[in-house]
């Protein structure tokens, strides 16, 4: 698990939702052929602007209706207005800054900033469970300035086999229409007419990876088409960046939630369209699916032992588990960022988590009383005997440490007639499994029921 998100609002169509929802991540800008690095890496200052409202990015007011549903035919993401929503993500720790987002928040809390890539950040590493809510934005009216080189930034003597395909794509555009808009779609038909693969054991490229996966191997995952299509994009003059994270989730109807795995990991693509600004554009997601191969996916995650989930009992527990784990998580992070936070402010308005935690260290202080009680004895003969004693001293009756079983015996019946013939039996049984020659099992089934059933 990667995180967890609990939405204001969950729409009806749960299904069709989170399989819409990318939470993105990390943004990639500089491309040295061979790999892509965030642009953060390539500078000698971290780059990046402390703002309280973001750009107007992937907005829908220059399209007309029918481009609107053009660009959603072609994988252009546009972001659509939306409602008063919000979402509240618990993020588990992994040591970075990074946060996740489904856009550029409208606001951010204290300890976040935005980088020049629109990635949300923190100040501290995620070293521990960390929540934080966000709103889901409106689209806005105005856009960001436009980018700089850097967007366009082409690597030397890498990709000419593709930068000639590129000059053969952009002939025959429509020159009374917008020409990014219309490459792009051009772009995405080219993957989905040509023999392309999804798969996520393709052939290793050695030299050049984008050549080889575009004009030989043809088969990648999520990251290869991304790569590929956004150095198609550089190649056409269209500013471009790779945006990663994780598409979709699982939905726990115990919590009403959703749980984003490592699992759900995946990469895409932004280019920048005139009057639009940034746009979500997956390549992947153009593959006909007789040409999307998963079989080698997750064989770990597999087995580990989840495969075995497939009963409608067994998946309503797993539910039920992750909702508590959910839950648990949501209280360390409440309590960690309380540290700032007038403590006892905080105790009164999360008293149930406090008592929670309070029944959950009890019950765990009693458990392990008691095992460590019975771990010391480990004869059950002497295990058994020991809880006829403890029933006898709850009735005034203590055994001495020097005191045989027959004394103790002789002188509890001595005082209570009345338990003699019991207190004799366990004796007599007890002393006979204890010091007699081959004890038989039934004398210590006979012994154990005789202490069971003893009422003093």
């Amino acid at each position: 698990v990667v995180f967890r998100v609990e939405f204001q609002h969950m729409p009806e169509d749960k299904k069709a939702f989170i399989d819409s929802l990318y939470w993105r991540g990390p943004v990639f800008a500089y491309f040295d052929g061979q790999r892509w690095q965030s642009l953060n890496d390539t500078l000698s200052t971290p780059w990046a602007q402390k703002v309280t409202m973001a750009p107007g990015s992937q907005n829908t007011a220059a399209l007309s209706p029918r481009e609107t549903a053009a660009a959603r035919e072609s994988s252009l993401s546009i972001t659509p207005s939306k409602t008063n929503n919000e979402y509240r993500i618990t993020l588990e720790p992994h040591n970075n800054h990074w946060l996740f987002t489904l856009d550029t928040p409208s606001h951010i809390q204290e300890g976040f900033y935005l980088t020049a890539d629109d990635e949300l950040l923190s100040r501290e590493l995620v070293n521990q469970p960390l929540q934080y809510a966000l709103p889901i934005n409106s689209a806005n009216a105005s856009h960001p300035a436009v980018p700089d080189g850097r967007y366009l930034r082409m690597p030397n003597l890498y990709g000419s086999k593709t930068q000639l395909l590129v000059k053969r794509l952009q002939k025959d555009l429509n020159p009374d229409l917008p020409y990014d808009r219309q490459f792009v779609t051009k772009v995405l038909e080219y993957f989905r007419q040509q023999p392309f693969f999804y798969s996520k054991q393709p052939p290793l490229t050695k030299y050049d990876p984008v050549d080889e996966f575009i004009t030989k191997t043809k088969t990648g995952f999520c990251e290869h088409y991304a790569s590929a299509f956004a150095f198609m994009m550089r190649a056409a003059g269209i500013p471009s960046r790779i945006a990663t994270g994780y598409l979709g989730g699982e939905y726990n109807a115990v919590g009403d939630y959703i749980v984003v795995r490592q699992s759900n990991a995946h990469a895409w693509t932004e280019v920048w369209l005139q009057g639009l600004g940034w746009v979500r554009v997956d390549p992947t997601a153009v593959l006909p699916p007789h040409r999307v191969d998963t079989s080698g996916a997750d064989q770990a995650y597999l087995l580990a032992g989840f495969i075995a989930w497939d009963s409608a009992a067994l998946v309503h527990l797993r539910a039920w588990l992750d909702n508590l784990s959910y839950h648990w998580y949501g209280f360390l992070a409440n309590v960690l960022q309380a540290r700032n936070q007038n403590w006892i402010s905080w105790f009164f308005g999360n008293k149930h988590y406090v008592l929670v935690l309070a029944l959950f260290i009890l019950s765990t202080w009693l458990a392990w009383r008691l095992w460590k009680r019975d771990a010391v004895i480990a004869d059950p003969v002497l295990r058994t005997y020991d809880h006829f004693c403890r029933k006898m001293a709850r009735q005034g009756f203590h055994r001495s440490q020097d005191e045989s079983a027959s004394g103790f015996a002789a002188r509890v019946s001595a005082q209570q007639p009345d338990w003699e013939s019991h207190v004799q039996i366990i004796t007599h049984l007890y002393n006979q499994l204890r010091y007699g020659r081959n004890p038989c099992r039934t004398a210590y089934k006979q012994f154990c029921r005789e202490v069971g059933q003893f009422r003093p």
